[in-house]
């Protein structure tokens, strides 16, 4: 994983908001990008950064994500 993941400049933050600013942070930045390949070479980097956000991540029917009813 890239160096910046889950680091939020000594925030204590929520963990998942922390990853998703980081893969956002990575998916915006091809020198990160580049560096992940460097460090994890048996992975299709491309391929991993998408399924990170879409397997591991962002899940629209739960969590934070799922709308808040109101009263």
């Amino acid at each position: 994983m890239p160096e910046t993941w889950g680091d939020m400049s000594g925030r204590s933050e929520n963990p998942l908001r922390c990853a998703i600013v980081s893969l956002l942070r990575t998916l915006g930045d091809p020198d990160a990008q580049l560096a992940y390949e460097r460090n994890i070479p048996i992975t299709c980097v491309p391929a991993e950064l998408v399924c990170m956000w879409f397997d591991d991540l962002y899940n629209p029917t739960t969590g934070p994500f799922w709308p808040r009813r109101r009263p």
